[in-house]
């Protein structure tokens, strides 16, 4: 995936979350928000480093006034630090104080996330497991 590609998702997914959802009661699933605030706050940190490159990226600095603290700490130059990137060679990544996250970490659990925050079935109101794993693993690799 490209540099743009990985924004413009990155930028879509932000706003899908804090615009779209946060904002449509009529149009959005019927558990959303419910799923959006029962996530883990390892989850809701994923999302947070969509927000900080969004804004980092307009405003040109992570923090703004009345926001919450920035998470990401560092975005890093390709390297190959996890199966992904030892496989199909090496990928950025963004640290935050409790994980590591490759550019692939990323896209995976946010689409994930999205799929099951998407879906209106109301036995699937439940945190996914393979999403659960796979932060646990990027908590692992910092």
């Amino acid at each position: 995936m490209n540099a743009y590609d990985f924004f413009n998702f990155t930028v879509t997914a932000w706003h899908l979350q804090n615009d779209w959802l946060k904002n449509d009661r009529e149009g959005r699933p019927a558990h959303a928000m419910r799923k959006i605030n029962q996530a883990p706050e390892q989850m809701k940190e994923v999302v947070n480093i969509a927000r900080d490159i969004t804004n980092g990226s307009k405003h040109f600095k992570l923090d703004k006034p009345n926001m919450d603290k920035k998470v990401v700490e560092k975005v890093h130059a390709p390297e190959i630090r996890d199966w992904h990137s030892y496989f199909f060679g090496p990928k950025h990544g963004i640290s935050t104080k409790s994980a590591y996250y490759s550019t692939s970490d990323f896209l995976f659990l946010v689409h994930e996330y999205f799929v099951w925050v998407f879906s209106d079935n109301l036995h699937a109101t439940e945190f996914p497991k393979n999403i659960a794993e796979h932060l646990s693993l990027c908590s692992s690799n910092v």
